[in-house]
């Protein structure tokens, strides 16, 4: 999966990054990454905590879904 290539290749100094993109690519590393299912409607956001110490090894160890949002969900300013 490219996403994942592109998780994999992150320097390891970088302890926060934030990744945009559509789906289906963004559905499927989150379920690679946490092993959940959620359907990613546009403008989604989902908050990952990866407890590897190295990116390459982002699969090794599951990661958790700290939290998901849909827009809808969101209040108007």
């Amino acid at each position: 999966m490219r996403l994942f290539e592109v998780v994999s290749q992150i320097e390891n100094d970088r302890k926060t990054v934030l990744l945009v993109g559509h789906n289906p690519g963004l559905e499927e590393l989150l379920q690679l990454l946490t092993g959940k299912i959620e359907q990613m409607p546009t403008g989604g956001l989902a908050k990952v905590a990866l407890k590897a110490a190295k990116w390459a090894n982002a699969l090794q160890k599951k990661a958790s879904l700290e939290s998901f949002v849909k827009p809808r969900e969101l209040e108007r300013v």
